[in-house]
């Protein structure tokens, strides 16, 4: 009789366990149940990783792959956390799922995420004057001369960080 009242007394405390032990089981063992975790790749997965990132978000320059690069070395080393990287790609596909510029919308969504955490200064730097050709007006040029601007500047001056 006492050991069936020392079950009863104990059931609570054997359920709440049964559930924390099957959540981290499902779950894995991280705090917030993350299991891709590039911080922790090997050599390989963080040559597949940057590979597909090039290839999702369209990176067609130089530049755009070197910018990648760097950015996952950053990723590896912990200097930024893969969650800012994640998220920057998931705001992207949420809000611009059929642009033609996924990689200038992650830039800049990237460096506004950065800035909010406070690790601005190691997302690696990118210089938007690649995408105008040599010797071409900017888009605050053709404004001021009192011409329309193209699309192609309002769209990039719509990414110009405001301070």
């Amino acid at each position: 009789m006492k050991a069936q009242s020392n079950w009863k007394h104990n059931s609570p405390w054997i359920v709440v366990f049964l559930l924390t032990f099957s959540s981290l089981a499902l779950f894995g063992l991280d705090a917030d149940g993350d299991d891709f975790l590039p911080e922790k790749f090997t050599a390989a997965q963080v040559v597949e990783y940057e590979r597909q990132l090039n290839a999702i978000l369209k990176t067609s320059r130089d530049e755009e792959r070197i910018f990648i690069a760097q950015l996952v070395i950053k990723i590896r080393e912990g200097k930024i956390p893969s969650k800012l990287a994640n998220t920057s790609f998931q705001w992207i596909m949420q809000k611009r799922p059929d642009t033609n510029y996924r990689f200038i919308y992650f830039v800049k969504v990237l460096q506004l995420q950065a800035r909010a955490i406070n690790v601005d200064d190691q997302v690696p730097p990118f210089d938007f004057s690649v995408y105008t050709a040599e010797g071409q007006r900017t888009g605050s040029q053709i404004q001021s001369s009192g011409q329309n601007a193209s699309s192609r500047f309002r769209f990039l001056n719509r990414f110009q960080l405001r301070r």
